[in-house]
Parts: structure tokens; C-alpha cells; sequence
């Protein structure tokens, strides 16, 4: 049996490098969340707290926003070098980000909440 929340909009989220978009599961609505990036290489979501995490490599920051494109904040703003991907554990409350260059280095941070 599959439950279904009819409140719940799905959406495809993604980046051009330079702005991230939304796109309805529908292809009615279409948007940009924000525009003021230079090169977005990873992005993923978390449903608890409703906010958009996603690396600027270009910036060398791990950053966060609402999706309303709103309360944009560095998570991490120092030592992220070759940044490459990007997962958000919102179960266990955990971001784990990827630096290329150390090949299999995978970095935890707690999400505090």
C-alpha cells in the first residue's frame, strides 16, 4: 500500500553552476532560487528543516538557504578545497561532504537542530 500526502509539492532541484532552479514534478512552474553563484557543483535537501544544502567550489563554501531562495548562510567557509559531492542524512541528522582530493576522504558534520 502506498500512502500519498497531498500537500506535499514534488520538485527536481538543480544547478547550471551558476543558479539553482526548481522545476514542479508537473513542469507547470518553473523558477529560479537563486542566481548569485559561481560554480555549484553538489546540492541535496533536507525535508526536516526545509533547506537546501549545496557547495560554490568556485567560493570554496558549503552553503544553505531556504527554498525560497531566502537566509542563505555559510555551513562551511574554510578548508573546503576540490569539493566534489554532497549528502544530507536527515534522518540521523548528518551532512557528509566529499573532497576530491583526497581520493575516499569523506567529511561528517552534525546538522544541529
Amino acid at each position: 500500500m502506498m500512502v500519498c500526502c497531498p500537500d506535499i509539492q514534488p520538485w527536481l532541484i538543480f544547478s547550471n553552476r551558476y543558479y539553482i532552479r526548481r522545476l514542479s514534478a508537473d513542469g507547470r512552474f518553473y523558477d529560479i532560487l537563486t542566481q548569485t553563484l559561481h560554480n555549484v557543483v553538489a546540492l541535496d535537501y533536507d525535508l526536516k528543516e526545509q533547506q537546501l544544502y549545496f557547495i560554490d567550489a568556485r567560493q570554496r563554501k558549503l552553503l544553505r538557504m531556504n527554498m525560497n531562495g531566502t537566509g542563505m548562510e555559510a555551513v562551511v567557509w574554510q578548508g573546503l578545497r576540490t569539493p566534489e559531492g554532497l549528502s544530507v542524512d536527515w534522518i540521523g541528522r548528518h551532512l557528509y561532504y566529499l573532497r576530491y582530493l583526497y581520493i575516499g576522504y569523506i567529511t561528517l558534520i552534525k546538522i544541529i537542530t
